[in-house]
């Protein structure tokens, strides 16, 4: 199947001489229909999505809110039914923890270091300030004498942890914390940091103490200091808003399950309490990830028709991505989750960029979760297509929680651009086409999907994991 781009100074051109060469350049004209309807739609639901009016999707926020109801109208106009069937809503409410650091200060023996540099706070410290107090070390003082003291404590942790063993080491020092300490200083003395992890991390412990994590450099310093001395102070604004997964589900009657998702979600207009006050720089995230939510709209569309399907399909919009993967993981540790029903896991997240580097790439991860998924896309072929493939699946989008249960994912994006997470990244920029093709291969790759037997899950290994990081953000 040719991807067929046209500059803009020729879209005046008529329609008419377009389908007329299309058989010149090898592609049928209803396959060109096809991609043009497929188009048409991404149009209308991007354009949507990523409007002004939806200030950036942010969850926990009503716009939130506004972007769910227009999914789950989606859903209902495909024929889909709502999957939570006991209130006949397609939207799943949850709620949160928004962590949200507003201050923090640390001096060791009246030296001021700087926050987000040097230290930042742990997501389940408690707010609060101690003045001069002296810091124990954990690895080579009685702790029998740490009441009112500050304790240095290695985690010794590897540079990959799961929020599960993060929060495993951390409920080994709540005992410290219990003796009466001051506050708790933590660092990683095998020079790996993982600060970002222990901030956002949803399964943190809630500490009765102020609790900070240093760098590696600064642990040392410390080390170094006869009588050190801490002067440290945290404020965290906590709060537990709601965001909604969406839903919708297509029985076939089948055993086994498919989940196609994306995230719907963005990040808002940082920084601005009240986007409506003033002139706020909107982040529209209209590839990211109204492209991925466009697509699963359009897949139920397709879905819906399609007489060959052999297994059920559940369509999700998941919220809270961008807050720490929220939406999936608590689609994936609530009832609603059932393993054994589950075949595997279709993951879309920024796919409407394709080419805009003019590589015409297209990155599929998450080919080490099963041996199926090489031998499927073999035998589909490439088009125009030039897969980057990798066995890896990092933990930065929605089919993290789903590996963690056991279930095989494969996960498409069009890759990181310059306009990530910015205000820029708007619905002019889409190159519709490239997705529209996208879609329509995703297509194929299901209806293969149907012919073989469920894919059996194979562990991705942790070199493969950090083969697909470099992949993405280095290599592409």
């Amino acid at each position: 199947m040719g991807l067929i781009y046209i500059p803009r100074f020729m879209v005046r051109f008529s329609k008419f001489i377009f389908l007329a060469i299309l058989p010149f350049l090898g592609i049928s004209v209803s396959t060109a229909q096809n991609i043009s309807g497929i188009e048409q739609n991404l149009r209308q639901d991007i354009g949507a999505l990523a409007h002004d009016s939806m200030f950036g999707r942010e969850a926990g926020s009503p716009y939130e809110l506004m972007a769910a109801t227009y999914i789950a109208e989606s859903f209902k106009k495909s024929g889909l039914v709502p999957f939570h069937s006991n209130d006949g809503s397609y939207l799943k409410k949850f709620n949160f923890q928004n962590y949200q650091f507003q201050e923090g200060k640390l001096a060791i023996n009246g030296i001021q270091y700087k926050s987000g540099v040097d230290f930042g706070a742990v997501a389940g410290s408690a707010d609060g300030e101690i003045n001069e107090v002296e810091i124990y070390d954990s690895e080579s003082t009685d702790l029998k004498d740490a009441t009112g003291k500050a304790i240095l404590f290695d985690l010794k942790g590897r540079k990959k942890m799961s929020q599960k063993a993060i929060r495993q080491k951390l409920d080994s020092i709540e005992s410290i914390a219990g003796q009466g300490v001051a506050a708790i200083i933590l660092y990683n003395g095998k020079n790996s940091e993982f600060r970002n992890l222990l901030f956002f991390a949803d399964s943190t412990s809630d500490f009765k103490v102020p609790v900070v994590y240093v760098s590696m450099s600064l642990a040392n310093q410390i080390k170094k200091l006869d009588h050190p001395k801490a002067t440290l102070l945290v404020k965290i604004n906590r709060t537990r808003p709601a965001a909604y997964n969406v839903a919708g589900y297509l029985n076939k009657g089948a055993a086994k399950t498919i989940i196609v998702g994306a995230h719907y979600d963005h990040v808002g207009t940082p920084g601005v309490k009240d986007p409506k006050v003033g002139e706020p720089k909107i982040h529209n995230g209209a590839d990211d990830n109204a492209s991925g939510t466009a697509a699963i709209m359009e897949l139920a569309r397709w879905a819906s028709v399609q007489p060959d399907l052999k297994y059920n399909v559940l369509f999700i919009a998941f919220g809270a991505e961008e807050k720490g993967l929220f939406g999936s993981k608590n689609f994936c540790n609530s009832p609603d989750f059932r393993k054994e029903e589950i075949a595997w896991m279709l993951n879309l997240d920024m796919v409407g960029r394709f080419n805009w580097n003019g590589k015409n790439n297209l990155f599929v991860l998450g080919l080490g979760s099963s041996r199926t998924w090489n031998k499927i896309l073999k035998s589909m072929g490439k088009g125009d297509f030039k897969f980057k493939k990798t066995k890896g699946a990092p933990a930065f989008s929605d089919h993290h929680p789903f590996l963690e249960k056991g279930i095989p994912v494969i996960y498409f994006t069009t890759g990181l651009h310059d306009d990530y997470h910015k205000p820029i990244d708007d619905a002019e920029w889409i190159n519709y086409n490239g997705e529209a093709h996208i879609v329509d291969y995703l297509q194929t790759l299901i209806l293969k999907m149907q012919s073989v037997t469920p894919p059996e899950f194979k562990k991705i290994s942790f070199f493969h994991q950090v083969g697909a990081v470099f992949k993405i953000f280095i290599f592409k």
